[in-house]
């Protein structure tokens, strides 16, 4: 007969076993975590390749860069649901890319212990990384450098296209004498000129045109010369004028570009602000002005007044990064908000910052 051996193990045999089983439970949990980990990095690193293809292909197909990364980047959170920042060469803020020259904006991209440091950079784009901390080892950052826009975008074949040199006019005071002069560059002269305007507002701001004026451009430029001038012995009502130049050249190619002229009240005067307005003193600093809230269009010096009317609104921006000023929408200035700080009822209240006002 064969005996059946009824044994198990000892306890000993048990304790080595749940031993070994619980450091493979350990390896692996770390193991996973590290594999999670790994994961979300890569997810956010194609994240940020999305976002520079994004920039590349506006620069690509507008052979420009906007003042701001607004409504461009696909992603403005990152994978942790950090803001993303994005900040662009001055410039190349609103200006022809092939006509550029050099960007004073640079960045470091460091990859573990090897760092670059690049120059000439068009646009940098950076995430605070699982850390949530810009500044760190974890951060990804994304740089163009200028010279690859130019490349990716073919400027060979555009280095004499045909473009409006200006990026902004200079604003003026009412009761002031006003001149201001906008050039086209590159194609084949002659240029013909057309400005796209509503007539009541040039009216308003009592300024002259040297070419055509009209409330459509469709047809093309109509006023030959080499420049257009923007004059007025007296400006007008304060307040923000927009009008759009257009000019053709005898190729017939086309370059549009829309301006802003801020009529700031009479510096001289002592008098009142406009009935119904609010007149806003720039008490916070360097400051750039939209009323579209999109580009970084006029400078807003300060000791300088604008215009704040019932049914207008103003976006500003100011930002210094990494030695090159990007552009951003920080606050809203509004009519309202405005008009509430207007404690003695003169119409003049300073704006300090942050979207906040007090009484001038």
């Amino acid at each position: 007969m064969i005996k059946k051996s009824c044994e198990g193990f000892t306890l000993i045999e048990l304790a080595v076993i749940l031993v070994v089983v619980g450091l493979m439970i350990g390896v692996g949990l770390r193991l996973f975590g590290e594999l999670v980990k790994y994961r979300t990095v890569v997810v956010n690193r194609h994240m940020m390749d999305a976002n520079k293809e994004a920039m590349v292909g506006y620069a690509i197909s507008h052979l420009a860069l906007p003042s701001s990364c607004d409504g461009l980047l696909k992603h403005t959170k990152d994978y942790w649901g950090t803001d993303v920042e994005c900040t662009i060469a001055d410039e190349l803020k609103n200006a022809d890319l092939c006509a550029v020259k050099h960007t004073n904006l640079s960045a470091t991209v460091c990859r573990g212990a090897s760092c670059t440091n690049l120059n000439n950079v068009a646009f940098v784009i950076r995430s605070a990384g699982i850390d949530k901390r810009f500044g760190t080892d974890d951060d990804e950052v994304r740089v163009a450098t200028l010279t690859e826009l130019q490349g990716k975008a073919d400027c060979g074949r555009y280095a004499n296209r045909l473009h409006i040199v200006n990026n902004s006019i200079p604003s003026g005071y009412s009761e002031s004498k006003y001149e201001a002069e906008i050039y086209a560059d590159g194609g084949k002269p002659p240029y013909k000129w057309c400005v796209e305007a509503d007539r009541s507002e040039i009216d308003k701001a009592s300024i002259r045109f040297n070419v055509h004026v009209a409330s459509s451009c469709s047809g093309g430029g109509v006023t030959v010369t080499d420049h257009v001038s923007i004059t007025s012995d007296a400006l007008g009502e304060p307040g923000t004028y927009e009008f759009t130049v257009l000019v053709e050249d005898s190729e017939e190619s086309v370059d549009r570009r829309r301006f802003v002229l801020i009529v700031n009240p009479s510096s001289s005067s002592g008098g009142g602000c406009p009935s119904g307005a609010i007149c806003v003193y720039n008490a916070c600093g360097e400051l750039y002005l939209d009323k579209r809230g999109r580009q970084c269009t006029d400078a807003w010096p300060q000791n300088d007044y604008i215009v704040l009317t019932k049914r207008q609104k103003v976006y500003h921006w100011t930002a210094t990064w990494w030695g090159g000023r990007r552009c951003f929408r920080e606050a809203t200035l509004r009519y309202n908000k405005a008009k509430f700080k207007d404690r003695n009822g003169d119409g003049f209240v300073d704006y300090i910052c942050n979207g906040n006002f007090r009484d001038h």
